[in-house]
């Protein structure tokens, strides 16, 4: 399995176990709780953008572990990479479909607080992918530490 498969499986099943109130323990058993449930949670991811071909790749992996659990995902983000105000409308429709869960690389950590704190005060839990917000209080934020990363390159290079 692919890193970029295997971070999607792990966004996935990181939803469900707020959705499902599993014991995050033992993942094949929630692999199997989401199989069996009745009802088909709904997802959506508000990507960066429509056109990048970094962002439309990671879509394939979060489709594939979607699949796999029985999950309607949606994705739509803009078409250019920095459409804050492009984002927002998406963010706004996935609110108006009363999504069960939304995932969200922003395009600004500032100009979507207040978004993201919108769908947060509607009861959809939020996870931010790639970039986190600055004051919103999300579920979870999946990134790279870019800080500890450049220490670490900085580190390498020095050897």
């Amino acid at each position: 399995m692919s890193p970029i498969r295997k971070h999607y499986h792990l966004l996935i099943i990181a939803l469900s176990f707020v959705l499902t109130s599993c014991n995050p323990i033992n993942s094949s058993k929630i692999n199997e709780d989401l199989r069996i449930r009745e009802e088909t949670l709904t997802f959506a991811y508000a990507h960066k953008s429509s056109t990048s071909p970094f962002w439309t790749s990671l879509m394939s992996g979060a489709k594939d572990a979607a699949s796999e659990l029985n999950i309607t995902l949606l994705k739509k983000g803009p078409v250019i990479e920095n459409d804050a105000t492009g984002q927002m409308d998406v963010i706004d429709t996935f609110i108006s479909m009363e999504v069960d869960a939304l995932m969200v690389a922003p395009c600004d950590s500032q100009l979507l607080n207040d978004p993201i704190k919108k769908v947060i005060s509607n009861n959809i839990p939020v996870i931010t992918v790639d970039t986190d917000v600055t004051n919103a209080q999300v579920l979870s934020h999946i990134g790279t530490n870019n800080y500890e990363a450049s220490k670490t390159v900085a580190r390498w290079i020095v050897e």
